[in-house]
């Protein structure tokens, strides 16, 4: 019963403000990590001649879903044989990040 009530309190904690302070200082690494890899690789590229590529990160959005179904039954007959019960349970979490990316170009591959 401990288990089943701990089951269904999942359903009710927001898994969306905690997520804030974590996920902007991953991004923000990552982000910063792949800018100085992208930077790299077109000094070697303008060093030896090839046209240098950059991508910008235009936006990134996160999704989060969290769902919990439990499912329970039972059947109960006078003849024997009849005793039935189901007991069941499922969850699910996703994480769904979309991000855009937008070539520099013009006026703004300048800047950069």
């Amino acid at each position: 019963m401990v288990c089943l009530c701990a089951f269904l309190l999942t359903g009710c904690a927001s898994i969306g403000p905690p997520t804030i302070a974590r996920d902007r200082l991953d991004y923000d690494h990552a982000i910063t990590t792949s800018w100085k890899r992208m930077m790299l690789l077109n000094l070697v590229k303008l060093r030896y001649g090839d046209t240098p590529m950059f991508l910008d990160v235009a936006s990134i959005i996160n999704s989060y879903t969290l769902e919990a179904q439990v499912n329970l039954g039972a059947t109960w007959a006078a003849s024997p044989g009849w005793d039935t019960g189901t007991l069941g349970g499922s969850g699910h979490y996703a994480d769904k990040p979309t991000i855009t990316y937008n070539p520099l170009l013009g006026e703004r591959f300048t800047r950069a």
